[in-house]
This record gives C-alpha cells, structure tokens and sequence, in this order.
C-alpha cells in the first residue's frame, strides 16, 4: 500500500470503488462551483463591457423616471451575485456537506484515509 502523509492509494475492490464515487463527488462539487462562478462572472464583465463600449445605451431612461438602465442592469448584476451566493450555500450546507463527510468517513473505515496520533 503507497501511502502518502494521511492519505493512502486503493489497495482492494472496495477500496478502489470508494475512492471513485469520493472522486466523482469531488469533480461534482467542482463543476457546480465553476458554473455558478463563470454565470455571475459572465454576467458582472458583461456590464462592464456595456459600461465600457456602449454609455448611451446604459444612460437610455426608463419611461419618464430618472432610473437608467444602467441603474437596473447595476442593481441586477449585484442581486445576481448575491443569488448565486445563497444559492451555493443552500446547497452546500444541505446536499453536498453531508455527502463529503458520508464519503469521508467511507473513506475511514475502508482505510482509505488513515488517522494520525
């Protein structure tokens, strides 16, 4: 068994099937992640490039206010970023928490993660 600091590789079947899904969790959690990142991300430079390249459109009143839409689309990057704050904390606190430490303590009693002390 090639053991490094407190992780060892798979030796068995069981092992090796744990391992995976741990992987596969892992690779989950990542991507979840990323997507919710690259769309507040998309969308918060997009304004900037609107911001940037085309000022007009952005100062353009809404019917006979003063709010702009560049007020609007400001306010709804800010709300999107908070969304998806809330979104990816609602998940991670009630799905994928537990399932890393289910995964985890799999990991423990297969061996797969070996205490230290």
């Amino acid at each position: 068994m090639l053991c490094k600091e407190s992780y060892c590789e798979p030796k068995n079947e069981e092992q090796r099937k744990i391992y995976e899904e741990f992987e596969a969790f892992m690779r989950f959690k990542i991507n979840f992640s990323l997507f919710l990142t690259i769309i507040i991300l998309g969308c918060y430079f997009s304004f900037l490039i609107l911001v940037g390249f085309f000022p007009d459109f952005l100062s353009t009143d809404i019917g006979d206010s003063p709010v702009t839409l560049g007020i609007v689309f400001g306010i709804c990057s800010i709300l999107l970023g908070v969304l998806g704050t809330g979104i990816y904390t609602f998940v991670a606190n009630f799905f994928l928490d537990s399932k890393e430490k289910e995964l985890i303590s799999k990991m423990r009693k297969a061996g797969i993660i070996i205490e230290e002390g």
